[in-house]
């Protein structure tokens, strides 16, 4: 997995209360010879022309929608 998406997977198995094991499908995987190798998104002229920032934390928003899930699977009810 990419680095971004790793640290995300890596961010939901720390929060996780199940065991899991990431296994990457080579099918889907770019040849590397079509690899990116990085896409950065840069966030400066949004900020300049908004006055926008981030104000939650990834592992906060992967939190939150990890405790959402688990809420829709309870029946509504959190855990």
């Amino acid at each position: 997995a990419s680095g971004y998406v790793r640290s995300l997977l890596d961010e939901l198995q720390a929060l996780s209360r199940k065991n899991f094991v990431i296994e990457v499908d080579p099918d889907r995987v770019r040849p590397s010879a079509v690899d990116i190798v990085s896409v950065v998104c840069e966030s400066s002229k949004l900020r300049a022309a908004t006055g926008w920032a981030p104000s939650h934390p990834i592992r906060e928003t992967v939190a939150a929608l990890l405790d959402e899930r688990r809420a829709e699977l309870n029946g509504g009810l959190a855990s």
